[in-house]
């Protein structure tokens, strides 16, 4: 044989083993390109397909996420003046309500300011008596003018010192505490003002003393946090901030309560890549815990959709996608679901009311080629 003849048998032949490597390849491509565009089926898929039509409803979006629970308030209780500890009623981690005695104590300053406070008051009703005692006797014209102005400029300086005494007293029991009004508390039995109490509802988050320790003078002796509301800050995906703004926002065991935003504008969070948001909550029941971590969920507006039974949807390439059957045809489409409902699942884009959708079978029809496309890619 010839070269040349010897030469182009050679590229005639390696021209048919191209096309011979390519057909099946494009045969493969038209197949991918045919399932993944909107366009009809084959004719034969229909065959042993069950239908279902789709019927309209309305879905409520639905999300949960993580919060952390904080405080509304603090309450730093300090000692106003020296004293020394007695008795301690609460621990740290206690959960205390507003009124609840938190400890005893000793302290000589405080008799003095009680025995003060008695004797300011004992001067006050002896320059009372004295007045009036005065103003009868000028009645009776026993005394003059000036031994009444006397008298009653007595009494006004005791009543000065006794309100400066008083005023002095009840800021150091209301730095303590102090659930009573000062002049409720009976002179004979002052024990009551020798406690710490709890000025809220709340939990004991710190305790700085200890039994037998003498505290100086504003130094700390309790933090309670304020337990009767608390602030949760919700942590939850950017792309659903509407759905936790203009919708509900529960704890995710308690769905008649809701919570209260407290902003609409979320805090985005780098670290985690999620948006902040603050919502207040009711905690009567002291459930919720400073520092804890709960759930809480988002109930968004009510949006129109369809129902389809769960076996209609299935999930390829992490999309979801259903057959309906067209007057051309099967068709494949691409639909975006919502929460499931019994046997139906919501789905909130990609089919109207009445599409007639396959059930039985589709998952069958949409998987039949995945397999030939994956030898093809792993090839």
């Amino acid at each position: 044989m010839k070269p040349a003849k010897f030469f182009l048998a050679l590229v005639i032949l390696a021209i048919l083993s191209i096309c011979t490597i390519l057909m099946p390849m494009k045969g493969l491509q038209a197949d991918r390109r045919k399932f993944t565009r909107k366009g009809p089926l084959e004719k034969d898929s229909g065959k042993e397909l069950s239908f279902y039509k789709a019927k309209r409803g309305t879905f409520r979006p639905q999300d949960t996420a993580f919060a952390t629970v904080n405080p509304v308030s603090k309450e730093l209780i300090r000692a106003p003046f020296h004293l020394r500890i007695e008795k301690l009623f609460k621990c740290q981690g206690s959960i205390v309500k507003a009124g609840d005695v938190l400890a005893v104590f000793r302290s000589p300053e405080l008799s003095e300011m009680i025995r003060r406070w008695i004797l300011a008051e004992r001067q006050v009703k002896l320059a009372q008596k004295s007045l009036k005692f005065t103003l009868i006797k000028k009645n009776a014209q026993l005394a003059t003018s000036s031994d009444t102005i006397k008298a009653q400029l007595k009494l006004n300086r005791e009543k000065e010192e006794f309100g400066s005494i008083q005023k002095g007293l009840k800021e150091a029991m209301m730095a303590l505490g102090f659930p009573m009004k000062l002049e409720n508390v009976k002179k004979k039995n002052t024990r009551s003002l020798f406690r710490v109490y709890s000025p809220i509802n709340g939990i004991v988050k710190k305790r700085f003393i200890s039994e037998g320790v003498s505290v100086p003078e504003n130094a700390p002796l309790f933090s309670i946090e304020d337990a009767s509301e608390v602030i949760l800050k919700a942590y939850v995906s950017c792309r659903k901030v509407r759905q936790w703004t203009e919708g509900k926002v529960f704890l995710e065991n308690n769905q008649k309560n809701p919570l209260a935003l407290l902003s609409d504008r979320p805090v985005f969070d780098y670290s985690t890549g999620l948006c902040e948001l603050s919502f207040r909550a009711k905690n009567q029941d002291g459930r919720l815990l400073p520092d804890q971590i709960t759930r809480v969920m988002a109930l968004g507006p009510s949006v129109p959709c369809v129902y389809v039974p769960i076996q209609a949807v299935v999930s390829r390439s992490g999309e979801n996608f259903c057959i309906v059957k067209r007057p051309t045809g099967l068709e494949t489409v691409m639909v975006k679901v919502g929460k499931r409902s019994g046997r139906l699942v919501a789905v909130l884009t990609g089919l109207l009311p009445g599409d007639l959708v396959v059930t039985t079978g589709a998952y069958e029809m949409l998987y039949r080629d995945i397999n030939q496309l994956m030898k093809f890619e792993e090839q």
